[in-house]
């Protein structure tokens, strides 16, 4: 329905979609991010974030909120603007939603209030809708047409401002 919904139905689309879901998802299994790093990949991912994997490694001491709110916090482009957004508005569902101005966008167009429930986001209901209109938003439909090669990158638009 979602394909159909944001016009992904054609077997290009619908291929680049469902692999573009499942690397941001690990094979629809990931429906949030976790933030259980090692002190090496949190910095390598991270890299503007921390000065070196020592500096990851006491973040990482305080737990996955902490790192949230170290990589996403405090981020206006994601519209993280409140203390404790980081963590509330992480990476959920197939396509990664992230940042509370993706909620809002998302739920202002699927009518859905993303920001007052944000794990609606990996919902059965709302998943497969929230990444149709994500793809559809970020212009992958048009990419795919072009058979441009995707992996990876129409979902890491979602941490970025768009």
């Amino acid at each position: 329905k979602a394909t159909a919904e944001f016009e992904s139905h054609t077997p290009d689309r619908e291929c680049m979609f469902f692999a573009e879901i499942s690397h941001e998802s690990g094979g629809l299994v990931r429906l949030e991010e976790s933030f259980r790093y090692n002190p090496k990949s949190l910095w390598q991912t991270f890299p503007k974030k921390f000065r070196d994997s020592l500096e990851a490694s006491k973040v990482l001491g305080y737990g996955p909120q902490a790192v949230a709110e170290k990589v996403y916090g405090g981020r206006k482009d994601l519209g993280n603007v409140n203390p404790g957004d980081g963590w509330t508005f992480r990476g959920r569902g197939w396509i990664q939603l992230t940042g509370r101005k993706n909620y809002l966008d998302a739920g202002a167009a699927l009518g859905i209030p993303l920001v007052n429930d944000p794990d609606q986001v990996k919902a059965p209901d709302t998943v497969a809708r929230i990444a149709g209109w994500f793809w559809k938003r970020a212009g992958c439909n048009a990419l795919a047409d072009a058979g441009t090669k995707l992996f990876g990158r129409c979902g890491w638009i979602s941490h970025r401002a768009y």
